[in-house]
């Protein structure tokens, strides 16, 4: 039985691809898989990792395998190369690109983080015998501790971790904090901000002060890169973290602030509402699921006739000014949420990932 496994993927990047395919890279080769890696660039920022990460990462991009290794395309479906056996993939609307399908039913299986796009994958005419959930790993190791990162603010810290696009909600976001919140309320919005469409820091902190009106609370921009070690600290940091997306294949982001144990707020719509949920989160309310308008689609010419979520402002506010009013039950719901993520962990996804890959070996053997 093959235990050889070719993954072709972002590794090394920012992006939510990139930050997966590391965990699933190195949790196979944590199992005693042999693994070879190949980098697949996607987006300009390059992630500051842990020395021994970047180490062993470079190591498996030199190894050596066999032909008979099992092949693995991860990212966009549009840069996989023919011949892979798995493509492992995610999108965050209520459909895929057109131009996607056909190179998802040329693959024996399509990995999928969750059940909401098993269902949207299939209706845009994904085979459904090919799908497959394959939930997102991370490793709680990392992310479990004390210790905090040290911000030049105070107050009730309410933290969001994106990539810059409208797709994220960060305008609902500063407006129901600025609406919300005023000089009496001690609060700090922080946002960890990169843009892989190429906004400098200044931009997007005059975009913010547009949009935050006159005299809004404290908004503190954070748009360096922070170290692996660091990232964690951050989360911890923050009294909620809080996130009103339009769309998610899984959004990571959610999952990193639970598993750091943090109050979560994130939209009830798309791939994380698998553990986004009433009994381990504050979900958002949404209006409605609407035709992605055209300043979306600019960012995404993709999204052309897609839709996704609208999440609603007043909701957001009132879950907002609820958690800064009841931190301690925002704590227990965190604490739940903390256990719920523990089946995500990263040894967990990749033992059952590598006895899948071991399936058609043992059927021949």
């Amino acid at each position: 039985m093959t235990t050889q496994v070719l993954w072709r993927g972002p590794l090394f990047g920012v992006a939510g691809y990139a930050q997966e395919g590391r965990e699933f890279v190195l949790g196979l080769d944590a199992i005693g898989v042999h693994v070879r890696a190949e980098d697949v660039p996607l987006g300009p920022h390059r992630s500051p990792l842990e020395a021994s990460a970047e180490r062993r990462l470079h190591e498996l991009t030199a190894a050596q395998i066999g032909p008979e290794a099992t092949r693995v395309e991860h990212g966009l479906p549009s840069r996989w190369a023919p011949g892979a056996r798995a493509g492992r993939t995610l999108f965050e609307t209520d459909r895929i690109p057109a131009s996607w399908v056909a190179n998802c039913n040329s693959m024996e299986e399509v990995w999928v983080p969750s059940q909401f796009n098993f269902e949207t994958f299939s209706a845009s005419g994904v085979d459904t015998e090919r799908l497959h959930v394959v939930p997102s790993p991370i490793r709680l190791a990392h992310w479990h501790g004390k210790e905090r990162l040290d911000l030049p603010v105070s107050g009730f810290t309410f933290l969001s971790v994106f990539d810059w696009s409208l797709r994220k909600g960060w305008d609902l976001l500063v407006a129901a904090y600025a609406a919300e919140f005023g000089p009496s309320d001690d609060v700090v919005l922080v946002l960890k901000l990169h843009s892989s469409h190429g906004h400098t820091g200044s931009e997007l902190r005059h975009l913010i002060e547009r949009a935050a009106g006159r005299d809004p609370p404290a908004i503190l921009v954070l748009d360096r890169q922070l170290s692996a070690a660091e990232m964690p600290r951050l989360y911890r940091a923050a009294d909620c973290f809080v996130l009103p997306t339009r769309g998610e294949g899984w959004a990571r982001p959610f999952l990193e602030a639970m598993a750091a144990g943090t109050p979560v707020i994130g939209t009830d719509w798309g791939g994380h509402t698998e553990f986004v949920r009433e009994d381990t989160a504050y979900p958002i309310r949404v209006k409605g699921v609407v035709r992605i308008p055209e300043a979306g689609v600019r960012e995404a010419p993709f999204y052309r006739g897609h839709r996704w979520a609208e999440p609603s402002v007043e909701h957001l506010r009132h879950l907002m000014r609820h958690v800064y009013e009841h931190p301690e039950e925002a704590l227990a719901r965190a604490e739940r949420a903390r256990s719920a993520v523990e089946a995500h962990d990263t040894s967990a996804i990749c033992s059952r990932l590598f006895l899948r890959l071991l399936e058609p070996a043992a059927q021949s053997a």
